[in-house]
């Protein structure tokens, strides 16, 4: 039994820190800041044009490693 409440406190943990990690990091809740503007090496992330590389484009999130792009509005 306190093996299984160890499991679960650890994986709330880890669940609670992902959150706060993606909260501080992305414009867009529970996604992870883009590395590079095409997203290509993060399976879903957020490039928000305003903060990051030059401070000029359009902000957007990155599906399928970059081969699916949806602008923000």
């Amino acid at each position: 039994m306190k093996t299984l409440v160890a499991v679960v406190a650890t994986i709330l943990i880890i669940i609670t820190g992902s959150f706060a990690y993606s909260a501080l990091t992305a414009s867009k809740p529970n996604v992870a800041a883009c590395v590079y503007e095409d997203g290509s090496t993060q399976y879903r992330c957020h490039w928000d044009a305003d903060t990051q590389g030059n401070g000029v484009g359009k902000s957007f999130t990155s599906y399928n490693y970059g081969a699916t792009v949806v602008y923000d509005k």
